[in-house]
């Protein structure tokens, strides 16, 4: 059981493309973080967050048979955009990444896919003048991270070993 079940916060799972944002708090959740990244956004004033599960940096890298927001730039943008919607202009956000791991480093056509979409998220990041507040990305493999939208914290857990960031 990880610190933040049993405080009545609704569950939300991000799955590949997934996005959500939430004034309430909420968990927000991606399962078995590969080379994908977990992006989540967090105003600290406002207490108010979002995420989205980023499977690969551009559309050109796969068929255009995967969800919008699957590509960094588009599910970047959305989340930027929904949490802007909200009255949390993206100079305020902080950001916090986990994934890009090398799982998938052997594949023919995919080498180095984890950490061509950290470096896709961060520069598309650093383009908005969103800071990175915490990341755990790399490696060699897969995290599940829960982000709790109210405080900020995201819990990783990977291979016997859990933690906040």
């Amino acid at each position: 059981m990880w610190p933040e079940q049993g405080r009545n916060h609704p569950e939300f799972v991000l799955n590949i493309g997934g996005l959500k944002v939430s004034e309430v708090p909420a968990i927000l959740a991606c399962y078995g973080l590969g080379s994908c990244i977990g992006l989540f956004l967090f105003d600290r004033i406002r207490k108010v967050g979002g995420g989205v599960h980023i499977m690969l940096p551009e559309a050109g890298t796969a068929p255009q048979i995967m969800p919008r927001y699957a590509y960094a730039c588009a599910g970047i943008e959305a989340l930027t955009k929904a949490l802007s919607d909200i009255g949390c202009p993206a100079q305020g956000l902080r950001g916090k990444l986990v994934g890009g791991a090398n799982v998938l480093s052997g594949t023919k056509g995919l080498p180095g896919i984890g950490a061509a979409n950290v470096g896709e998220v961060k520069n598309h990041l650093s383009q908005r003048g969103i800071y990175v507040a915490a990341e755990d990305v790399g490696g060699y493999s897969s995290r599940t991270a829960r982000f709790n939208t109210y405080t900020g914290t995201v819990y990783v857990s990977r291979a016997g070993e859990c933690y906040f960031i």
